[in-house]
């Protein structure tokens, strides 16, 4: 989404948002460097959002700063996650880590058939898998078995 900031304030707002504050002018579809001078905004070059750097921490957007050559550009800025949030975080990568171990599972249940004879080494795999949350990295850290 294209995003653009209001030089007399500093706020960073949408397209949208600058339509509303000029609802009496017409406006071209693409908006060039004389149509943000007239409406006292400039484009925020777009930043992809980084991954953050742990588990337990939240990457949001910050204020964008300006480049070298005078272009806004977005910013992102880590912080750390409250006891809620971890707990929260927490809950959501088990449940992803238990999914997919319960898919693995499910992909070798032929195997568990009582008219089928389980080799050692499969049998050893699906122990592991039931293991999984036991891992002293659960859930962040998992180091899935390898199906033989």
């Amino acid at each position: 989404m294209i995003r653009y900031r209001i030089r007399a304030s500093g706020d960073v707002v949408s397209k949208q948002e600058v339509k509303k504050l000029h609802p009496n002018t017409s406006l071209p579809s693409v908006w060039g460097e004389n149509v943000c001078d007239g409406l006292g905004i400039d484009p925020v070059l777009f930043t992809p959002k980084p991954s953050p750097s742990s588990a337990y921490k939240l990457v949001t957007e910050a204020t964008p700063s300006q480049d070298s050559d005078g272009n806004w550009v977005g910013a992102w800025s880590e912080q750390d996650m409250n006891d809620e949030q971890k707990a929260d975080c927490d809950q959501l990568k088990s449940e992803e880590v238990r999914g997919r171990r319960d898919t693995l599972l499910a992909e070798t249940d032929f195997f568990a058939l009582s008219d089928v004879t389980m080799s050692s080494a499969m049998s050893t795999y699906r122990q592991a898998l039931r293991d999984t949350p036991q891992q002293a990295g659960f859930p962040h850290t998992i180091t899935w078995p390898t199906k033989p």
